[in-house]
């Protein structure tokens, strides 16, 4: 009969949510309705990798529901060859076809170890499954938490549903994305612990999860904030809990946390290497006084306000200083929360249920801090930079996944008040001069862009002044309803207006996808056919990394942090017009022709060769030599160019006293002689290990940027191989925080069959 329960209680919970989890569910998957049928393709390839022909946008301008490019450079790209090397079982610890080579899982941002998910971008679709599924689960864990909170189900639903569509997923949709939805299942675990007596209850295990996979998501900068704010919760909530309590309850939840922090050494310790090793640009100084300018309030209260998301409305009266504006604000931002979420969160503040008491003063703090740290008010920036951590995030972009979670739990918590109890009239006053106030202020500071809008074409002021009519009157309606009785019909149209607001307000951008479009492969075909060991080298066309994606090497790079001594031989002996962390074969602003990177490849030729670089990728009709010599290769996208005189990938010093056969890339054999050294052209990076004969020899540096190992007189087989310094001693730690856990577990049940 005790084997019973569990099942019974399964089957009783599963009847009372089954309704409102498939309502949720369903609600994610219509956001990405236009996606997922295909009616718009938002491949990032198709916008990125430079290799896209016959493209043809859909009905409106900008970005097809992300923003950042690099869910296609890094996401996409790298992250493809980390799930392939995963299923040929290698641990994708490096990379060969980027620069010279470059550490890979030390990136983090690729999600090398987000394993399973990471898996999925073994699949051209694979980055759009990842976001669903992250989606799905950040609904899923919201609702969770709102009932655990004793929230009404219509309530969880909605919290589940802004937060399963948050626009955190457009704006921040690569890595910083993977990190939503561990942040409600670290609250829920921690509300789970607080509630049980149980020496380690399964609410603390969900406790480690959420902590690891917030790091291993890829992102440090938003898993830290929202490991923070995580903590910050757990103190408030822990007040509420008698104070006898308090000592086993901090015991456990440190437990949980230091469990999670050693599973995570096998990422952390190669990460931090790299960071401190690495060059990190402008990064480097840090984001202490980064802030966005004040038209940013709108845009989080009325993202479309101004337009598509990267494609703005432009008029002949459209001042540069209005569109600087924009483009700063939008480049600089996490995401925004809507108006009607916020005009709905002003209530939750008024909320009276004694559980919600203390986290209400929690959200608004936070909310009203990390606001005026976005921008820039000094005495948010003198407080939160007294934390070191802090200084180094860049805030005004990756704190507002958090802000917005805030405001979407005081949103659902004043739902769930009208709901129960309803509000008193004298609150009622406050709430609509909150809100009205909030309002004013959105329109006010975007005023004048607004004006120079309104000048432009009657389609883009008509669009405009829609959109802000049907969000007015929709805050207007719920505004309105928190006055009258939460009849069913009323509580019906209220939550329709919210998640209407929702799936509209995330698959909108999703109509500035490709109706047409193909990706033409025939050049990294042929490359994939005749480059052997040796690199390209492109001035446009196969972007970055996408070289990675398709097993093709190229020198060049987009990715952070980056090798320094590859990022110095970039600027000192290749193009130092071109930003060591963004490499990328094309100018990034107009430069006079003898900057130009096509005429600093002509002036260094002998240093790209140097690097072993047989051919150079130019767009149709180019040749960057100048030369008579003809493109090997002819397609629409590309024409390649060969070069007679690269360096070979292995070389014997002196020359001639080695022939080397059988090469590969991390392996091949020499028949010496006399001893020699044998030069491999794959960037020196600690870590690096070699092999010959069996026996472990030292590699040492040969200038400027390589390997060296020293051969025998005779036959030689030579492994190559990488694993980060420290490695071996992260995993048997992990191994045993592993074991940890498990035997806390079994002690826990142990004392919790019934005899």
């Amino acid at each position: 009969m005790w084997m019973m329960g569990p099942a019974i209680m399964f089957n009783d919970v599963w009847r009372r949510h089954a309704g409102s989890v498939l309502l949720l569910l369903l609600a994610i998957l219509l956001a990405n309705a236009m996606a997922l049928t295909g009616i718009y393709r938002d491949n990032p390839a198709l916008f990125v990798s430079n290799l896209a022909t016959g493209v043809v946008r859909g009905p409106i301008p900008g970005f097809p529901n992300w923003y950042d490019p690099n869910i296609g450079y890094t996401t996409q790209a790298l992250g493809h060859l980390c799930a392939q090397d995963w299923l040929h079982g290698v641990i994708p610890w490096w990379d060969p076809y980027q620069g010279v080579g470059t550490p890979l899982a030390a990136e983090l941002q690729n999600g090398a170890f987000f394993l399973p998910f990471s898996l999925l971008l073994h699949f051209n679709a694979g980055w759009l499954m990842i976001r669903l599924l992250m989606q799905v689960l950040a609904g899923l864990f919201t609702y969770a938490l709102l009932i655990q909170l004793r929230l009404s189900r219509l309530a969880a639903l909605l919290g589940g549903a802004m937060f399963g569509c948050s626009s955190t997923f457009i704006i921040l949709a690569d890595a910083p994305s993977n990190t939503l939805p561990f942040l409600p299942l670290l609250l829920l675990g921690i509300e789970l612990g607080l509630a049980s007596h149980r020496r380690f209850a399964p609410g603390w295990s969900l406790v480690i999860i959420a902590v690891a996979y917030s790091f291993y998501g890829g992102f440090p900068e938003t898993g830290f904030l929202a490991d923070l704010f995580g903590g910050l919760w757990f103190v408030v909530r822990l007040m509420d809990r008698e104070r006898a309590a308090w000592p086993a309850m901090i015991g456990r939840f440190t437990t949980a946390i230091g469990t999670s922090m050693i599973l995570i050494l096998p990422g952390l310790i190669p990460f931090v290497q790299y960071v401190r090793t690495g060059a990190i640009g402008i990064h480097a100084t840090g984001s202490a006084v980064d802030a966005l300018p004040v038209i940013g309030l709108t845009f989080q209260m009325l993202p479309w306000s101004f337009g598509p998301i990267g494609g703005y409305w432009a008029s002949p009266k459209f001042g540069s200083h209005e569109v600087q504006s924009i483009i700063s604000n939008t480049l600089s931002t996490g995401g925004w929360i809507g108006l009607i979420p916020v005009m709905l969160s002003v209530s939750g503040f008024f909320a009276t249920s004694p559980v919600l008491r203390k986290v209400r003063w929690l959200l608004l703090i936070w909310i009203i801090l990390f606001e005026s740290r976005i921008f820039g008010l000094s005495l948010a920036l003198m407080f939160i930079n007294l934390a070191p951590p802090l200084r180094l995030i860049e805030l005004r972009r990756y704190a507002e996944p958090i802000i917005d979670f805030a405001v979407i739990l005081l949103a659902v918590f004043g739902f769930d008040q009208w709901f129960q109890r309803g509000f008193s009239k004298p609150i009622l006053v406050s709430i609509y001069a909150l809100a009205a106030a909030i309002l004013s202020i959105s329109l006010i500071i975007s005023a004048q862009i607004d004006q120079a809008i309104f000048a432009g074409p009657s389609v883009v002021w008509r669009s405009e002044l829609i959109y802000y009519m049907v969000m007015i009157i929709g805050g207007i309606i719920v505004l309105y309803a928190l006055n009258q009785p939460a009849t069913l019909p009323r509580r019906l149209i209220v939550t329709a207006i919210v998640i209407v607001d929702c799936v509209v307000g995330f698959g909108f951008s999703q109509a500035a996808g490709a109706t047409h479009g193909r990706l033409d492969l025939s050049g990294v075909k042929f490359l994939q056919n005749n480059q052997g060991l040796q690199r390209a080298y492109s001035l446009g066309p196969l972007a970055p990394n996408y070289g990675s994606q398709y097993r093709v090497s190229e020198i060049n790079t987009n990715m952070l942090p980056i090798p320094q001594n590859w990022s110095l031989f970039i600027h000192r002996d290749l193009d130092p017009y071109q930003s060591a962390i963004s490499f990328v074969g094309t100018p990034g602003h107009p430069l006079p022709a003898q900057d130009e990177p096509a005429h600093m490849l002509r002036q260094n030729l002998p240093a790209y060769q140097a690097l072993g670089m047989r051919y150079i990728l130019t767009p149709p009709y180019t040749n960057p030599l100048h030369t008579a010599q003809n493109p090997v290769f002819i397609s629409k996208i590309m024409w390649i160019y060969r070069l007679d005189h690269a360096a070979p990938y292995y070389a014997a010093s002196p020359n001639g006293a080695c022939v080397i056969s059988a090469q590969k890339r991390n392996s091949a054999q020499a028949q010496c002689a006399h001893s020699a050294s044998l030069i491999r052209r794959e960037l020196f990076y600690s870590g690096w290990h070699a092999r010959v004969n069996g026996h472990a020899v030292a590699v040492s540096k040969a200038a400027p940027l390589f390997q060296q190992i020293k051969l025998p007189e005779g036959q030689s087989k030579i492994r190559f191989f990488y694993r980060p310094p420290f490695e071996r001693r992260a995993c048997a730690a992990a191994v045993l925080g592993l074991l940890l856990w498990l035997g806390l577990l079994c002690l826990d049940a142990r004392r919790a069959v019934p005899k």
